[in-house]
């Protein structure tokens, strides 16, 4: 039976035994009986046998799922064409939504890899640096602020795609917690370290001036269709000065 250029088999077919299967008939006694082998180098043998079985069964996995995922990649070829679906969410482009977040799942193949559109996607977006290199003062105020939108744009998509929303939890109230935790929390861990790196007395990063920098790049966000907030002054105030005396603020709400 031919349905959407798909070939599905009308009636079951005839088993037949694969190489695989094959050598499956062998290969599985030889593991058991390795792993529950006595010899001085059981301990070894068993460890190599369970390596050898577990890449065994993952290329049992794959070559079962196989036509799964051809069948996948036809059917959202023909429903894509050329034109890849991700074009409306480049960086600094549309604001992530929930029908971004439905296109990603879409494109997650029956293996679990991503489909070559969200792939590309992926590798489109910016990476966030490590939260402990500490962040320089803006030498350029207009291109640095690009470059945080840029950033906290990237962050937010990424994370929007693969986060769980909360039971509760509203869409722009899971893009916020997004924002403030994958971006906010980090920005602010590296104007902190900055801070901490200097001599004695000097600040590198005052509270306003940070308050500023954030409130800038919200502007930004909410340009491109974000209806996100800068964090009260009191928190960005706890996670600066967290993160100016060298204590951790990973995993912690509470700044």
């Amino acid at each position: 039976m031919l349905n959407e250029g798909v070939r599905f088999k009308s009636a079951p077919q005839p088993t037949s035994t694969s190489g695989n299967e094959i050598g499956s008939a062998w290969f599985l006694p030889l593991v058991f009986a390795g792993i529950g082998g006595r010899s001085p180098d059981s301990p070894r043998i068993g460890e190599e046998l369970r390596y050898l079985m577990h890449d065994w069964l993952r290329a049992e996995h794959e070559r079962r799922i196989s036509p799964q995922v051809q069948i996948a990649l036809e059917r959202l070829k023909l429903k894509y064409e050329e034109r890849s679906p991700f074009g409306d969410f480049g960086v600094g482009q549309q604001a992530a939504t929930p029908a971004l977040r439905e296109l990603a799942r879409e494109n997650k193949l029956p293996n679990d890899d991503p489909s070559p559109w969200l792939y590309e996607w992926i590798e489109t977006l910016e990476e966030m640096p490590w939260i402990s290199a500490p962040l320089p003062k803006p030498s350029d105020e207009e291109e640095s602020l690009r470059t945080a939108f840029r950033l906290a744009d990237s962050v937010i998509k990424k994370n929007a795609v693969e986060e769980s929303l909360l039971p509760t939890e509203s869409w722009s109230q899971f893009i916020q917690r997004v924002f403030e935790d994958e971006w906010v929390k980090g920005v602010g861990s590296m104007a902190g370290a900055a801070n901490k790196k200097t001599a004695q007395g000097e600040v590198v990063w005052l509270l306003s001036e940070f308050v500023i920098f954030v409130q800038k790049v919200v502007t930004q966000l909410n340009g491109i269709g974000y209806r996100l907030r800068t964090p009260p002054d009191t928190r960005l105030k706890t996670l600066l000065d967290k993160a100016s005396r060298g204590e951790g603020v990973h995993g912690d709400d509470a700044w």
